[in-house]
């Protein structure tokens, strides 16, 4: 990526700093214990579905759910580990937005496979 203009520092720096203001929203609500809203459901799962047209797309960008869809999607996408916790949350929200069995194994993406 080129960066052009000062007009793009700033565009970053403020997507840089949405995500970290995300990251420690999302972290605070999991320690201490609440349950995610649907709007915190949405941003999350905003940042980790599968790609366009996918269940947790359409949730995060419309609040169309399909419930069964987006619980399919979750147990086949990997995160890195610091999501781990998101997804167990969005997989909660999930939970009682329909009668579904407990979350099995997550699959975690290993750091330097992802880049972090």
């Amino acid at each position: 990526m080129t960066i052009h203009h000062e007009r793009d520092l700033r565009r970053i720096a403020r997507g840089l700093d949405q995500e970290s203001r995300m990251r420690e929203h999302i972290g605070r609500l999991l320690e201490e214990g609440h349950p995610i809203t649907r709007e915190t459901a949405r941003l999350i799962a905003a940042c980790i579905h599968s790609g366009d047209g996918s269940a947790l797309e359409r949730f995060a960008a419309s609040d169309q759910l399909d419930t069964a869809a987006a619980l399919a999607e979750l147990t086949s996408i990997r995160v890195p580990s610091y999501q781990t916790g998101w997804v167990i949350a969005l997989w909660t929200f999930l939970e009682v937005e329909s009668d579904v069995e407990p979350l099995g194994a997550l699959q975690t993406a290993p750091a330097a496979q992802e880049g972090w």
